[in-house]
């Protein structure tokens, strides 16, 4: 029964390898599915013969007509013929489903259901049948680790949306990368058009001059943390690079004369030490306004140039300050609390900035130039209101806002009506908006794949630690069991992660998981009956589970270059032995029973 249960999850393997493949059409009547059932009705022809057998020739009753452990295993064959019918029916009422939805069909969970119960009757009938001190030997166990091979494959298959060697996790990306651009279009969201074509540029923050025919932003380099301030004519034509520090230079205002350009300068690859710094707009030498800060950002200077405001820190709280623009100490205003990225009004009398209003979200308000006064001018209750810009006439302030999800630059008239979306592109991440003299908008722009890479180490991590507990269970249960026959866990291991591989094509990985077999039985073979006891048990699963991962990521490296920062590189192999070993806990307590 352990060679049958081998067959029938090769067909369920070959089953869903021609559905990865692009093998299978809008038909139930498959090659796949004819080697699928086939190894399933051998299955139940066995069965029947032992069972016929031993009521007529041996009168056994029916009831124990079958070896321990095989009765589930009938009920599994019955379940399994239940199901394919079903399985057609359903497939004929909603057609051949296809990814996840396949795996998830109610009619193939009835399949996999009883297939468990077919593959684990080898596994019950040894643990009816052979002892934890019997000697390891393959002709009386081996039907069990057959078994295991089985029920394991089979919970791996149908875990595969989440499963390393299907999706790739970690795998350097070979895919040009979506970085900010500088783009410009009307108020009301018609005539969007980028100004900077250049994939492999990241350009952020542009803000328009006060003439309005020059236009000054940050461009990033994609390979480090350094960044400069660059001076282009306002339709993205010739640039020129203007900060040459090997900082973090960014967030530039212009000065009303259109002279000078006041911008965030702060440590590349680190945070702290931020500094307040103007430059010339054609070039030259820094002039640092304040320095030594925690944070900083947005910078603007007042209409009459005497003043910057900026977003900073003061008592472990954001805050508005001003700073006098020839250089002088810096003042906090009283309705600054909480606020950043301010934005002066044409006339000089009000700010516009951006208040933390709670739970992660910020509204635009506006206080007068003393900052005394503030009132809310946001007109959205939820979402995040954030880089307020005031057109020149001053009766209108663009902003960028996350209400529906993704920032999008909306403009409102200065007391919070009138409102409109201004960019009205879903595909666009937009944000940072600056008014032309004309009346449009500058903003920075980057499509949105939705699937940020914060999310694929994630998904990869937790794929990683689910994989892991489904692997450990089944070593941990034939270790701490039986004393397993030399080779055993060798063949688990590999045997699941060819099931895996045959699916996805990505057999580089079988080299990794056979040494780490062989290292797993050498360990087992070495420890003898203390492996399923006390430490050498613990240390079995933490370190199996460790070398796993670790094989997982070496494999990656190999194949396509690491993708993953170092941190999670180091970390994932360590918590993936602490799951192990926390699993280990459920098979043998470490806590001794109370008297």
């Amino acid at each position: 029964m352990g060679v049958l249960a081998v067959l029938l999850i090769g067909g369920l393997d070959l089953d869903i390898w021609a559905h990865s493949h692009g093998k299978v059409d809008q038909s139930f009547f498959t090659p796949w599915h004819a080697v699928l059932y086939g190894a399933m009705a051998l299955n139940g022809i066995v069965l029947g013969i032992v069972m016929a057998r031993n009521v007529l020739q041996k009168k056994y009753p029916w009831r124990h007509a079958l070896p321990l452990g095989y009765g589930l295993s009938l009920v599994g064959v019955i379940a399994f013929a239940v199901g394919g019918v079903l399985d057609l029916g359903w497939h004929t009422l909603f057609g051949i489903e296809e990814d996840v939805e396949a795996l998830l069909s109610p009619t193939h969970l009835i399949l996999a259901t009883s297939a468990a119960l077919i593959f684990t009757g080898p596994l019950r009938s040894a643990a009816f049948r052979i002892g934890a001190s019997a000697p390891a030997r393959w002709r009386e166990l081996g039907p069990m680790v057959l078994s295991v091979c089985a029920v394991f494959t089979l919970l791996g298959l149908f875990t595969q949306f989440a499963h390393p060697m299907i999706a790739l996790f970690g795998a350097k990306s070979t895919a040009q990368p979506v970085y900010n651009s500088v783009f410009r279009t009307r108020a009301d969201g018609s005539g969007q058009t980028r100004l900077i074509v250049d994939p492999s540029a990241d350009d952020w923050a542009a803000a328009v001059s006060p003439a309005g025919t020059r236009i000054v932003y940050r461009r990033a380099d994609p390979n480090t943390s350094v960044s400069d301030l660059y001076v282009a004519k306002v339709d993205g034509s010739r640039a020129t690079r203007i900060t040459h520090s090997g900082r973090h230079d960014t967030q530039p205002g212009w000065s009303p004369d259109g002279k000078s350009i006041v911008y965030i300068s702060s440590p590349a690859s680190t945070s702290g030490d931020y500094a307040l710094d103007v430059v010339s707009a054609a070039g030259g030498a820094v002039r640092v306004l304040t320095t030594g800060r925690a944070t900083l950002n947005g910078p603007a200077w007042s209409p009459d140039g005497k003043t910057i405001a900026f977003g900073s820190r003061k008592d472990e709280r954001s805050w508005v300050a001003f700073i006098p623009a020839a250089g002088g100490p810096t003042t906090w205003p009283t309705a600054g609390v909480d606020g950043s990225w301010p934005a002066w009004s044409p006339d000089g009398k009000t700010i516009a900035y951006a208040l933390d209003v709670g739970s992660g979200t910020s509204s635009i308000y506006t206080m007068d130039a003393a900052g005394i006064a503030a009132k809310r001018v946001s007109p959205f209750s939820d979402g995040d209101d954030i880089y307020p810009a005031w057109s020149p006439d001053g009766k209108s302030i663009a902003f960028t806002t996350t209400v529906h999800d993704i920032p999008q630059v909306f403009v409102m008239r200065s007391d919070g009506t009138q409102l409109a979306d201004a960019t009205r592109n879903p595909a666009l991440d937009s944000e940072k908006p600056s008014w032309t003299r004309t009346g449009e908008l500058i903003f920075s722009g980057a499509g949105n794949p939705r699937t940020h890479e914060s999310e694929s180490q994630g998904f990869g991590l937790g794929s990683v630690l689910l994989q892991t507990l489904l692997t450990m269970a089944f070593l941990l249960l034939i270790v701490r069991r039986w004393r397993v026959p030399a080779g055993a866990l060798t063949v688990v291991l590999f045997f699941n992660a060819l099931g895996m591989v045959v699916v996805s094509d990505y057999y580089f990985f079988l080299w990794g998981v056979l040494a780490v077999g062989i290292v797993a039985d050498i360990t087992a073979a070495i420890l003898g009956a203390r492996a399923s006891d006390g430490v050498p048990f613990y240390t079995f699963a933490f370190g199996t589970a460790f070398l796993l991962a670790a094989a997982y990521e070496v494999s990656i490296a190999l194949h396509a270059g690491m993708g993953w920062p170092p941190n999670i590189v180091l970390g994932t192999p360590i918590i993936a032995g602490i799951a192990a070993l926390l699993l280990a806990y459920a098979f043998r307590p470490p806590l001794a029973p109370a008297p």
